[in-house]
């Protein structure tokens, strides 16, 4: 193994809920990313998109970390017992450090493993009060609390949201600048290489930023009432699919870009850090996030679907991956110019990482190492041309955070053959698109006699891959039942 490799530092950024087109790295009107751009400017960086194999955290974050597809190898509640990026850098003698920030990520579903210091944050609270609304206590009244939530005025929610949003309450979660502040510290203590995972979760709603970053955006302090009546117009989009106008959705996108203009300043804090310390000629950033957001394209907002009926569109798997290459070693320009119009999948990152790192990737991984495909003469166009591209999730997704995946889980599953694009909702109904005509999905194709070769092609892929899912459902029931019985 190379001993400059051996010697490379890794620092993985991931950010919640932060869509590709609202970066003005990727060409997006307002300035939210300006500290990336002059970074991609002075150093050698690789910008593209990636495509998201789930629209949410828990699912999508399977497949950053383990290489697999969500359903693959006992489905996505915890990814104890699977290789990940975390164990890989362990075994290769690394200080490991996560801070995981949200509470889906946590110890209890197998993501400390691998990890010397591993933090992350509870939210016990929002167990509790999920138990109670699911409770038979409150199985009678739901509706009508439900009722009374719906119709009480914005004004009482607003002072209402007011009172339980402060201190991020509302998004649990340790801001980005400390997130960063506590890496430091780490990387001071660390004599050895090192791995760092930090999870950015301003970008997540309610969307959390500094009010200088909205001013210089925009020109104009937040406002303050407007903020938190955007939470609730949020929660009521949520839950009781009421509809939020333009008005109120202009200024949800406002604070939107800020959140990602505020953790963009935290990124550029970093890297500046970094290069006082004397360490990041030998240190490599990869960015990306678990997911998009949707701002009503397709009638839902979040990354909930409609009535919690998961979707698959664009706005939610088009999702951005930068690798910033400090080194010097692992990405030359020659090698940027080929892959830089190449569409990655998540499940990507750890055999490409692997490759990086000149270890073997962990069996039966359902990604592929872009660098070493590349170098080994694949042709670009053909690689976007015939790669089959697969997102999958359960097909209804509340409480997905915590609720196991069930042996008769329903899925949704998106498959895209450049330029097509199958979304199959289980046995429900099926969408068809154009990508390269259509990239906003506007025009569903499936019942045109002109496509039917096409569809039954991806409807091939499709059910080929429910049906593994369903076995792999099966054979884990019949393991679970075997160690009960084994007890």
């Amino acid at each position: 193994m190379n001993n400059t490799i051996d010697r490379l530092n890794v620092i993985l950024i991931t950010l919640d809920s932060v869509r590709a087109d609202h970066l003005s790295l990727f060409g997006y009107e307002e300035p939210t990313t300006p500290g990336l751009e002059k970074i991609c400017r002075n150093y050698v960086c690789l910008h593209t998109i990636a495509i998201a194999n789930a629209p949410y955290t828990k699912a999508a974050f399977k497949s950053i970390m383990t290489g697999l597809l969500p359903f693959t190898n006992g489905a996505y509640h915890s990814v104890n017992g699977l290789p990940k990026i975390s164990v890989i850098f362990k075994k290769l003698n690394y200080r490991t450090m996560a801070i995981a920030n949200n509470d889906v990520l946590s110890k209890y579903f197998g993501y400390s493993e691998g990890f010397d210091f591993f933090i992350t944050v509870p939210n016990h609270k929002d167990r509790l009060f999920n138990h109670l609304i699911s409770s038979k206590i409150l199985e009678m009244n739901s509706k009508a609390i439900r009722v009374l939530l719906y119709k009480a005025p914005k004004t009482l929610k607003a002072i209402g949201s007011s009172l339980v949003s402060r201190g991020y309450q509302v998004n649990p979660s340790i801001p980005s600048e400390v997130l960063v502040s506590i890496a430091l510290k780490f990387i001071k203590m660390s004599e050895k290489p090192f791995f760092i995972w930090l999870h950015f979760m301003e970008t997540h709603y309610p969307y959390m930023f500094y009010n200088c970053f909205f001013e210089e955006l925009y020109g104009e302090k937040p406002n303050k009432y407007r903020y938190f009546s955007h939470w609730i117009s949020i929660i009521d989009k949520l839950h009781y699919d009421k509809d939020i106008n333009d008005d109120e959705l202009n200024y949800i996108k406002m604070f939107y870009n800020s959140a990602i203009r505020t953790v963009d300043h935290s990124i550029s804090k970093l890297i500046s850090a970094l290069e006082a310390m004397g360490v990041l000629h030998k240190t490599m950033i990869i960015i990306t996030s678990d997911h998009g957001e949707e701002f009503l394209e397709h009638g839902a907002f979040g990354h909930v679907g409609r009535q919690f009926v998961t979707h698959m569109y664009e706005e939610l798997l088009r999702v951005p991956l930068i690798i910033i290459n400090f080194s010097e070693n692992v990405m030359g320009k020659d090698l940027l110019r080929k892959v830089v119009s190449v569409e990655w999948l998540q499940i990507d990152l750890l055999p490409t990482l692997c490759g990086i790192m000149n270890v073997s990737k962990p069996r039966n991984v359902d990604g592929i190492d872009i660098f070493s495909t590349i170098m080994k003469g694949t042709n670009i166009d053909m690689l976007r041309n015939h790669r089959v591209m697969i997102s999958e999730a359960s097909l209804m997704n509340y409480g997905r955070g915590f609720k196991y995946i069930d042996v008769n889980e329903q899925v949704i599953i998106s498959v895209r053959k450049y330029p097509w694009k199958l979304i199959k909702y289980d046995l429900f109904k099926e969408e068809l698109y154009n990508i390269e005509d259509d990239p906003y999905e506007r025009n569903n194709l499936i019942r045109s006699s002109s496509s039917d070769d096409v569809v039954e092609d991806l409807r091939k892929i499709a059910i080929k891959r429910l049906r593994r899912i369903r076995r792999e459902f099966l054979r884990s029931k019949i393991v679970s039942k075997l160690k009960f019985k084994q007890s």
